[in-house]
Parts: structure tokens; C-alpha cells; sequence
């Protein structure tokens, strides 16, 4: 529910939109829904908000409840990007609904984004089964470059890579361990000077940041682009479950991963 646009606004609205734990403060609310995430921080401030996700440069939202059947996932940002199986990733329909995937069986973006990225955000809910190099969202080949996110080679630490496959990405070591056979979320964000990895699992948050120089990226009407796949290798596919995926063409705030991590915590047992 979006709060009103004007009048008094109480701290119990803002709780019961937003979540947290009592006895609650306009402090905990820093950077929720939008409004300013330092300094001073008014009721006004909260109009029109609401606990979706953000909504700002928001380009894909793949929510697996949107899912009912057949080799189609459709996009609920209302931007019409689509996913198409490769394989039979299988489907479970109860709570918390999501996918499992393998090294043949994941998602491929059939209808791309296309356009140049100066700067983006991934965000996946993940369930890990396997301890091996393996792709969370990536974007390789055709008449772009290539970039994304996935577990790198020590089998679960989270990573990147950008600047067309740099080695200066894809080697970096965020030491964010994603746990095995739990859920967690993980985010990275990615600007022309820095990137912020963000995870959260059930117990902790972990945050790893860098200052690196990023180039523009491009998806191009030929790109592939995986979600639970690795088009470098198909030994690469996602072992494991995936659910809730955002893509940003912006590097979003720690406050806005944290608002997204609270709408669906509860929903992945957080």
C-alpha cells in the first residue's frame, strides 16, 4: 500500500508499510521508500511512499508467483521483458514459490533490455546446492560486452564481472560466502568509479565495497543473457533454486538493497 501524498502521516503507518522492530524510530527509516538516507529526516518526507520495490530505473522484476506454466516468465516491472526456458527448470508452486535449476535447466532473457549501462544493479534470491564456479545473471556474446553476476571459483563466494570480462573484475574477492542449501539474497551495484556487493542471509548482512573504474556496458538484440546459466560454459549452470530477480540501470543505495530485502524475507524464511 502506497502512503498518502499529503496530511498527517503517523509513525505506525510508516511501521506497518515499512516493517522493523519496536519500539520504532524515524531513524530506522533512513532511505526507505526513497527518502533521504542521511541528515534530517521529516514525515513529509514519506509521502507517496510505499514498501515496493524501488521504482526508479527499475528495468526487470521477475517474481516466480507471476509464473503459472509453459516455457514463458514474464516480467512484472511492466517493461515486457521475458524469460524463456532452456530445458525444464521445475517450477514449485507452494510457499515460497520459486525454480530449480541445473547445469541444462535455467532461464534465458529472450526479450532483452538492450541499450548501453553506464551503471546497473543484480539482485538475486539465491539457494545454493553445489560448490562450483556458477552463474546467477549473465550477460555474454553477440553485439554487446560482457557483465553479471555469479559464484565464483572457489565454489561460494558471490561475485562479478564487468568490463567485458576484465580479469580485474571477475578475480576481485568480495569474501561474501554464500551458505549452503539456505536461501539468501545478493545484489551488486555498479557505477562508473565503484561497486557495493551486498548479501543477506538469515542471520547476518554483509556488504563488501570497491572503488575500481567501470566501462559502459551494452546488451544488444543478440546478446545471451542467462539467469541461473553461464553462456561461457554450460558446466556453469545454477545447482540450486532460484527466486525474486531486479535488474536497476542504476548502482542503487544500501538502504534501498535493505528495503528490498525486507519485502521478501519473511517470504524466504528470513
Amino acid at each position: 500500500m502506497t502512503l498518502q501524498s499529503s496530511g498527517a502521516i503517523s509513525l505506525l503507518q510508516i511501521a506497518t508499510e515499512f516493517g522493523g522492530s519496536a519500539p520504532h524510530s524515524m531513524s530506522e527509516y533512513r532511505g526507505s521508500g526513497g527518502t533521504p538516507a542521511t541528515g534530517a529526516i521529516d514525515f513529509a518526507d514519506f509521502y507517496s511512499t510505499s514498501a515496493g520495490p524501488p521504482s526508479s530505473g527499475l528495468i526487470m522484476h521477475m517474481e516466480p508467483s507471476a509464473y503459472s506454466s509453459g516455457s514463458t516468465w514474464n516480467d512484472s516491472a511492466g517493461t515486457n521483458n521475458q524469460m524463456t526456458k532452456v530445458g525444464s527448470p521445475s517450477y514449485t508452486s507452494s510457499s515460497p514459490k520459486y525454480f530449480t535449476t541445473s547445469n541444462s535447466n535455467f532461464w534465458q532473457v529472450t526479450t532483452r533490455p538492450t541499450g548501453s549501462y553506464s551503471a546497473a544493479t543484480f539482485i538475486a534470491w539465491v539457494y545454493r546446492s553445489a560448490s562450483k564456479t556458477q552463474g546467477i545473471f549473465d550477460i555474454r556474446y553477440g553485439n554487446g560486452t560482457q557483465f553479471g553476476m555469479e559464484v565464483g571459483y572457489d565454489g561460494e563466494e558471490f561475485g562479478y564481472f564487468w568490463n567485458n570480462n576484465s580479469s580485474g573484475t571477475y578475480t576481485y574477492q568480495t569474501n561474501l560466502n554464500t551458505p549452503l542449501n539456505a536461501w539468501c539474497m545478493v545484489g551488486v551495484g555498479v557505477n562508473s568509479s565503484s561497486a557495493e556487493f551486498f548479501m543477506r542471509t538469515s542471520s547476518a548482512e554483509s556488504i563488501n565495497t570497491r572503488t575500481y573504474t567501470h566501462s559502459s556496458q551494452t546488451i544488444g538484440s543478440t546478446s545471451t543473457i542467462y539467469y541461473g546459466g553461464d553462456p561461457e560454459s554450460s558446466g556453469r549452470g545454477w545447482v540450486g533454486r532460484l527466486g525474486h530477480f531486479y535488474m536497476y540501470n542504476r548502482k542503487i543505495s544500501t538502504a534501498e538493497f535493505r528495503d528490498i530485502y525486507n519485502l521478501q524475507k519473511s517470504y524466504y524464511g528470513h
